[in-house]
């Protein structure tokens, strides 16, 4: 019985070391990026807020706009500055022409900014309750005859109550 158990247990062990040797690790290469971070102008802008990837590396340009980072091809880049819109490119981009032109946008009223009305263009700043838009896509896709059966599926906490039988 034991001579069994410890054929058992020796053929266990050889083939679980022989598959794990088999496993190959890919290594991605990274690429080596320099930045120059410019406005319209071409004038340098520093301390530029420069974030890779999802967000575990972050730097900042120098005086001169420059900035230098290793980082894995398929990554994203996104650089920031106040009074500035935000630009984010793959790395794969940058590593070709490292240069990053940045607009001036005039404060608060970038395009993530803006809420969609029916008639008019609002804002978030402004903004003091909930808001939701909904396109015809998507009210499309729930063929009723009653507009508020469908709204109470896609607008959040909206509630509809019908009194008496009324409608």
């Amino acid at each position: 019985m034991y001579a069994v158990f410890s054929i058992f247990f020796l053929s266990f062990v050889l083939t679980g070391t022989a598959s794990a040797q088999d496993v190959k690790e890919k290594k991605v290469k990274t690429v080596s990026i320099n930045l120059i971070v410019t406005d319209e102008n071409g004038a340098a802008l520093p301390n530029a807020g420069v974030i890779l990837g999802e967000g575990l590396i972050h730097a900042t340009t120098d005086a001169a706009g420059a900035c230098s980072l290793a980082a894995k091809p398929g990554e994203v880049v996104a650089v920031t500055l106040h009074g500035y819109e935000k630009i984010v490119t793959s790395v794969a981009a940058l590593a070709e022409d490292g240069k990053v032109v940045m607009k001036k946008s005039i404060l608060y009223k970038t395009a993530e900014d803006v809420i969609p009305l029916p008639y008019n263009t609002g804002y978030k700043r402004t903004a003091t309750g909930a808001y939701n838009t909904l396109y015809s896509a998507q009210l499309e896709k729930y063929p009723s005859n009653d507009l508020r059966n469908v709204m109470v599926g896609l607008v959040p906490g909206l509630r509809i109550e019908e009194r008496e039988g009324a409608t």
